[in-house]
């Protein structure tokens, strides 16, 4: 199955440093469940999970057969020739958006990735194998009844074919 290349996300936080009388308290956002999953090119807009993939979103939501079947994995080769985003939609609460840091933690994802917020490029990915940190406190803003906006967070994962 050398074929298969999978935007895999085992793990993906916001780790909030907050300075509480001179302790720091750190706070995660935990950021796996549901996500949505897209091509563009394709017109494909479907349910994601993470930790998961294209091929179990694909799957899950019966628009693939089961890849590990006979010769289907030659067949369904063009998933991983295609580029493919995860989005997921978040809240950042004033404790949050007041802490002296907020780390975006991310683990096992796809070789060759870039990673999103709110439109503003984070950072980028080059080895699935690992763990990547960036700041991302200046790349978002609290989320209020006067501002009801969720932050986007996505990550576009490029066919490194």
């Amino acid at each position: 199955m050398s074929a298969y290349r999978c935007l895999g996300v085992l793990c993906c936080v916001l780790v909030v440093t907050m300075v509480h009388r001179g302790n720091a308290v750190v706070v995660q956002l935990d950021l796996t469940g549901a996500w949505n999953v897209s091509n563009t090119a394709r017109q494909i807009h479907i349910p994601g999970k993470v930790p998961g993939s294209m091929y179990t979103a694909l799957l899950d939501s019966s628009m693939i057969p089961d890849p590990y079947y006979r010769d289907n994995d030659v067949k369904l080769a063009w998933i991983a020739h295609d580029n493919w985003t995860y989005t997921r939609y978040f809240n950042v609460s004033s404790t949050i958006y007041k802490s002296q840091s907020v780390l975006l933690v991310a683990e096992g994802v796809d070789t060759v990735s870039t990673v999103v917020i709110n439109g503003q490029h984070v950072g980028s990915t080059d080895n699935m194998f690992i763990k990547y940190t960036w700041e991302v406190k200046s790349y978002l803003s609290v989320t209020t009844a006067a501002r009801p906006h969720h932050k986007q967070f996505s990550i576009s994962d490029q066919c490194a074919v």
